[in-house]
């Protein structure tokens, strides 16, 4: 409850209703201060403003960009004992600064030897497993507490929500999983001429690190802000109706 008092939470969790402290960036605050499970969550949330409201998920989008990031020498630890080589025998450049950091993870940019092609390098966070599992425990106890105590949460049945999210989190642990998934869309869309898969080079993933091909692209926001020439919101709809359509139809 330190947490929750900290952010002007505690009201909220408890019959007492609203916080008169309590400002929309508190749950951000508070989510980050709790670790990557909750980081995670937040991400999560912040693509359901049905749930918890536009203002909340709009601040709550903020975790995609200020995840905290690992230091290279504990990042380049997990990469050499995973693929079992020094990082400069199977890299002929890294650059150490990461292009992105996750609650879970950071990629890079790489440049394979033997292949001689640039790369993606997604690698997971050392120790992440064993913070992820308190994390996810507290995250399910808390959701059986609210769900008991408060009354008007029960139409969202948090602690199936919470069952959900173990599963899904615990499966995104599994990088595995993610290399099963990118090929199975490979295979729906590989006839279609508008879409393009990145390769994934197999033999440098394991279920902590991914090396897959590098390509540059834009944010999906920024699709639908009309920012890139030759772009339009009915082109988008279209492409986007097309995916769904296969998706579910494979």
């Amino acid at each position: 409850m330190g947490v929750a008092k900290r952010h002007h939470l505690a009201k909220l969790l408890s019959k007492k209703g609203d916080d008169d402290d309590f400002e929309v960036s508190d749950l951000r605050y508070a989510m980050e201060e709790l670790g990557s499970a909750f980081i995670k969550l937040g991400q999560l949330l912040a693509t359901r403003p049905d749930l918890v409201g536009n203002e909340i998920a709009d601040d709550l989008k903020l975790l995609r960009d200020n995840t905290p990031v690992t230091p290279f020498d504990e990042i380049k630890k997990v990469i050499e004992g995973e693929l079992g080589k020094p990082l400069d025998e199977v890299y002929s450049e890294f650059n150490e600064e990461p292009l992105g950091s996750a609650s879970i993870g950071q990629v890079y940019k790489a440049t394979l030897k033997e292949k001689d092609m640039e790369v993606a390098v997604k690698v997971q966070k050392p120790g992440i497993y064993d913070i992820i599992v308190p994390d996810v425990k507290i995250l399910n106890k808390l959701a059986e507490t609210v769900d008991k105590h408060i009354s008007k949460s029960k139409t969202y049945n948090l602690p199936a929500m919470a069952k959900e999210f173990e599963r899904s989190i615990f499966k995104e642990l599994n990088y595995m999983e993610e290399v099963r998934n990118i090929n199975k869309i490979t295979n729906n869309f590989k006839n279609v001429d508008y879409i393009k898969i990145p390769d994934v080079y197999p033999e440098y993933c394991t279920s902590k690190l991914i090396n897959m091909e590098l390509i540059d692209g834009y944010e999906v926001p920024d699709l639908y802000d009309n920012k890139i020439e030759g772009i339009d919101n009915y082109s988008n709809s279209s492409i986007w109706n097309s995916i769904l359509f296969k998706t579910s139809f494979n």
